[in-house]
């Protein structure tokens, strides 16, 4: 399922994470995100910030689209081999 924004507004959007054996994945300070629009990366060129609700092990991905398109955005968190996948389409 794709999230809309609207191009030009933050967009938040919220995930839970776990660890190998299915426990939310609480205290994670450092991921390795990725980011593309219609399938290039922008990784360079789009800021993502990804930070923990409290410590619940539910976590806001955050950035604002700067144009129309759709938007994939991929955060694996340091030392674990999952990675989280979202898709934005942006209007």
């Amino acid at each position: 399922m794709a999230w809309e924004a609207k191009t030009g507004q933050a967009v938040a959007i919220d995930f839970a994470a776990y660890d190998e054996v299915g426990a939310a994945l609480s205290g994670v300070l450092s991921w390795t995100k990725k980011a593309f629009k219609d399938g290039v990366d922008v990784s360079g060129s789009l800021s993502v910030t990804v930070s923990e609700i409290g410590t619940t092990g539910i976590y806001s991905a955050s950035f604002t689209p700067a144009t129309d398109g759709r938007y994939l955005l991929t955060f694996q968190a340091s030392g674990y081999d999952e990675i989280y996948a979202l898709e934005v389409n942006a209007l």
